[in-house]
């Protein structure tokens, strides 16, 4: 409890994150790679230090600053101021704090040079001297007005389940609604009768399915966008953090593939027929950038062999360890994707 409970905080956090960086994922896929620093302890001496840098930022210069101990996706370095400078660009500086100022260190210096070059000026993302931030391009489009609907829906009925373009189904569950009309037993068995209904109304009972759940989902993918930014009714967003409120997006793997295939991906699932994975990271999707993409970066061709396989459990797919795919199960085109470890972002070219 006190584990999940730290989760949803932290949710709002990312979510402030999201905003004052303007909703741009680079900003945040960059400084996203180091590991959790785990619980944040008001009686530890450099909680109290990173505080009153805070305070005095805003006292002494009106700056705002977001301590990164109260996010989960941002991991590297301490705090991230933001002003506005004279030529009306917002500045962000990135601080590593210390309330020992000879106690620094080497190696999460770097780190924060890292992340800094690869958002700036297009350098190695931090951790792995292969990856860099690269505009696929790719528009990302969402079905949200649909989520939204079936989320006021649900709210009065208890259950609202609808057919979404692409082949997918979606299905919203508002728990107090239904515990309230029908009582907690009969609710849990009209949500499994109401998903089955949709799924074979869906056409997706044969095949292997993938399906996202957004329950207790919060703040588990360091780049999935936290519910807090979500163009929903306030108390939406909160009733999904809570999971008060939570919806299932469903859909075949076939047609994940033929949506890969529309952005310029060759996909396969590896997967036979029928059989989902048996354990998490478990690879289920082969993907290789088609040709014409890679030369509308300017890469050049693959070697023949060179791929990289696409891994995770059900909906929740990763590429090189960032989720491309969960956060994106309402959008008809997914979300900004590392094309490969030999891509390389074309020189003035934006990152996403």
């Amino acid at each position: 409890m006190y584990e999940r409970v730290i989760r949803q905080l932290r949710s709002i956090g990312d979510a402030l994150a999201w905003r004052v960086l303007g909703y741009n994922r680079s900003y945040i896929l960059a400084l996203c790679r180091n590991e959790s620093p785990g619980p944040m302890h008001l009686d530890k001496k450099g909680t109290q230090h990173e505080i009153e840098f805070a305070a005095e930022q805003w006292r002494d210069h009106r700056r705002f600053t977001l301590l990164h101990d109260l996010t989960d996706c941002l991991r590297i370095g301490d705090a991230t101021v933001f002003h506005d400078g004279d030529d009306g660009w917002q500045n962000i500086y990135l601080h590593e704090l210390k309330s020992n100022p000879n106690a620094r260190d080497r190696v999460q210096d770097l780190r924060l040079k890292a992340a800094a070059e690869a958002t700036q000026n297009f350098g190695r993302l931090p951790g792995d001297i292969r990856a860099r931030l690269v505009d696929t391009g790719v528009p990302y489009a969402t079905h949200l007005p649909a989520l939204a609907d079936a989320l006021s829906l649900a709210h009065r009925r208890g259950i609202q389940t609808m057919k979404i373009p692409g082949g997918r189904a979606l299905l919203a569950f508002d728990f107090s609604a239904a515990r309230n009309r029908w009582g907690e037993e009969e609710a849990g068995q009209r949500f499994e009768s109401a998903y089955s209904s949709l799924l074979r109304r869906a056409r997706l009972t044969t095949g292997t399915r993938i399906c996202f759940s957004s329950g207790d989902s919060v703040a588990r993918g360091r780049l999935t966008p936290p519910w807090g930014i979500y163009p929903l009714q306030p108390a939406q967003c909160a009733a999904l953090i809570a999971d008060f409120l939570v919806f299932t997006v469903t859909l075949r793997s076939d047609s994940l593939v033929e949506e890969l295939g529309k952005c310029g991906m060759d996909a396969r699932w590896l997967l036979p027929n029928g059989v989902e994975p048996t354990s998490p990271g478990q690879p289920v999707l082969e993907l290789r950038p088609a040709q014409e993409v890679l030369r509308s970066l300017g890469t050049g061709p693959v070697p023949v062999g060179h791929h990289d396989r696409v891994c995770g459990y059900f909906c929740d797919i990763h590429y090189r360890d960032r989720a491309i795919f969960c956060d994106g199960a309402l959008g008809d085109e997914l979300p900004h994707v590392w094309i490969s470890a030999s891509a390389r972002a074309k020189n003035g070219s934006s990152p996403s």
